[in-house]
């Protein structure tokens, strides 16, 4: 006589997530570009750049980003049962210090993902900072949160 090993689980097994450390932009914008484009200016200290002569990077780069993301995101059940998926497209501000501020969810699949993009990223570790003149500076960043669900063969 044959066990039957049917649990409830077995449905959701068939799908897994697989979150993003993967993929997509690693700078906003192109580094080669020379133009100095301000989105707000209230004081020196207080310009953020668009466009710097060094991109701001995560230690270890964008994949060391992305491993960070992966190892701490949990997806929405909400988002699971509905089979919702997509990219969330986070923009922040790197300090010159490296932290991260004014930490916005601009486009995504639904607020629950969206929400859950500002959460992970706001938890990121400093950022080696843009640089400017051969001077850190506030600068502009965009990084997109891919959050997948997965056919798994098991």
């Amino acid at each position: 006589m044959q066990k039957k090993t049917n649990s409830l689980l077995m449905p959701l097994a068939k799908y897994t997530l697989v979150l993003p450390f993967i993929f997509l932009m690693t700078m906003s914008l192109s580094a080669k570009t020379k133009v100095n484009c301000t989105v707000h200016k209230a004081s020196a200290t207080d310009t953020i750049y668009t466009t710097v002569d060094k991109q701001p990077e995560f230690p270890g780069g964008m994949g060391a980003f992305y491993k960070f993301i992966g190892g701490i995101v949990h997806y929405p059940a909400v988002d699971m049962e509905s089979r919702v998926q997509g990219n969330v497209v986070v923009v922040f501000v790197v300090e010159p210090d490296g932290s991260l501020s004014n930490i916005k969810a601009v486009r995504g699949p639904s607020e629950t993902l969206k929400r859950e993009a500002l959460r992970v990223v706001s938890l990121s570790p400093k950022w080696n900072p843009g640089i400017k003149d051969g001077k850190a500076v506030r600068t502009s960043y965009t990084a997109p949160v891919r959050f997948v669900m997965t056919k798994t063969l098991y």
